[in-house]
């Protein structure tokens, strides 16, 4: 069940980093260009955090499989 729940957590980040940097886009149009900086750089972070979540994932799931063709 963990294991569910972290494999998605990737894909909710990266959901976030969306939402965010178009929220940053908003902000930047109406005039806010401190927040939509703020914004932007959080949502960087929020990408950078649901790639290397996926990676991870992505690399586990190989190493299960090299040892399931191993046995």
């Amino acid at each position: 069940m963990l294991d569910k729940v972290i494999s998605n957590l990737g894909i909710a980040f990266v959901v976030a980093f969306i939402i965010m940097l178009t929220s940053a886009a908003i902000a930047l149009a109406l005039g806010s260009e401190v927040l939509a900086n703020k914004m932007a750089e959080v949502a960087y972070y929020f990408l950078l955090i649901g790639v290397v979540t996926q990676l991870i994932e992505v690399v586990k799931v190989d190493l299960r499989k090299r040892n399931a063709e191993e046995n």
